[in-house]
């Protein structure tokens, strides 16, 4: 899972928004597949919008 971040953080966005949609689909693929719960996906979503401001 760290690797797959990691690919995200080191990516090239046009702009806030496209790279927040990044870490959302990513996490939403990780609920549904039953890696992580709704809530740690909020918490890490939490994480990259209060880092990136």
């Amino acid at each position: 899972m760290s690797d797959l971040i990691d690919e995200l953080e080191s990516g090239v966005y046009k702009n806030l928004g496209q790279e927040i949609r990044s870490y959302n689909e990513l996490t939403n693929a990780w609920v549904q597949e039953g890696i992580i719960t709704a809530d740690e996906r909020s918490l890490i979503l939490n994480c990259v919008t209060t880092t990136e401001l």
